[in-house]
């Protein structure tokens, strides 16, 4: 695939911007409780398997196995971040005492 050489520039800045929320990522799991370091690690795997996907991305798209192994990676990660969310806002609110009686 060819692609111009100032959008593999911008690919690469933009993986180097992801890794270093990779970095970020990984120093809030650290410093969490053992309780909440879930949610760090998963923004962290998310960064690094979106860092693999914009590098290969950026040296052509030579390495479709590496594309749909990162994607593959990425979709399970995805959905265990989405899913309680999506719980959490599904979830009623408490009900005041004038709508419990």
């Amino acid at each position: 695939m060819n692609i111009p050489m100032a959008v593999r520039w911008a690919l690469l800045a933009c993986a180097g911007l992801n890794f270093f929320f990779a970095l970020k990522a990984l120093h809030r799991m650290r410093l969490a409780s053992p309780g909440h370091r879930t949610g760090p690690g998963l923004d962290a795997l998310d960064h690094a398997l979106g860092t693999v996907l914009i590098s290969t991305l950026a040296a052509g798209g030579d390495h479709p196995a590496v594309v749909f192994a990162a994607l593959t990676l990425l979709l399970p990660v995805m959905l265990w971040k989405i899913v309680p969310e999506a719980h959490a806002r599904r979830e009623p609110k408490g009900r005041t005492p004038a709508e419990a009686g």
